[in-house]
C-alpha cells in the first residue's frame, strides 16, 4: 500500500490502547491495542468490552477465593450446615426448600452473622416463592426480605453473599 493510502486509511480509522490497572495496588493488570474504523465504532466498544470483561472476570473470582480464604465462617457447624443446606436447596421441591431452612436457620443459629447462610435462606423463600409454594401474601416474603437485608449489611465484602442476596 502505498503511503498516501495508509494516510487515507488512518484519516478514516481510529486506534487507541486500553489499560486496566488495579486502583488499590497500581499494578498494571492487562493492556491492549485497538484499532477499527469509525462507522464501526460500536463493534470497536464490544471488542473492547468483551477483551476487559475476559480479563476481569478471572481476576474476580480468584480475589473472591482469597478473600473467602481470608475470612471463613465463624464455626466450621455452621458451614457444614450451609453447605448441606445448598444440595437441598437444588432439589426445586417444596420438601427439599423446607429441609434447606432448616439448614440454614441451624447455621443462622450458631453464627448469626454469616452472610452466605443469611443469603442463600433468603435465596429459599425466593425459591419457595418463584416455583409457587408459597404467595406473594404469604409472611415468609417479609422473612426473605428480612433475611436478604441481613446478609447485605453484614457481607458488605462478600460477593456471592450480596449477590444472592439481591437476586433474592
Amino acid at each position: 500500500m502505498s503511503s498516501k493510502g495508509r494516510s487515507a486509511k488512518r484519516a478514516n480509522g481510529c486506534g487507541f490502547t486500553a489499560q486496566l490497572i488495579d486502583a488499590l495496588t497500581g499494578t498494571h493488570l492487562w493492556a491492549d491495542r485497538f484499532d477499527g474504523s469509525l462507522e464501526d465504532v460500536f463493534e470497536l466498544q464490544n471488542k473492547v468490552a468483551s477483551s476487559v470483561a475476559g480479563v476481569i472476570e478471572p481476576a474476580l473470582q480468584a480475589a473472591e477465593v482469597e478473600r473467602a480464604r481470608r475470612k471463613p465462617p465463624q464455626s466450621l457447624d455452621a458451614y457444614d450446615l450451609y453447605l448441606r443446606a445448598l444440595s437441598e436447596q437444588h432439589s426445586f421441591t417444596t420438601e427439599g426448600t423446607t429441609r434447606a431452612l432448616g439448614l440454614l436457620r441451624q447455621a443462622i443459629a450458631i453464627d448469626a452473622g454469616y452472610p452466605a447462610a443469611l443469603a442463600e435462606a433468603a435465596f429459599c423463600f425466593a425459591r419457595r416463592r418463584n416455583l409457587g409454594f408459597i404467595t406473594e401474601e404469604d409472611p415468609e416474603i417479609a422473612e426473605g426480605v428480612r433475611l436478604a437485608q441481613a446478609a447485605m449489611a453484614v457481607g458488605r465484602d462478600d460477593a456471592t453473599a450480596l449477590a444472592t442476596a439481591s437476586h433474592s
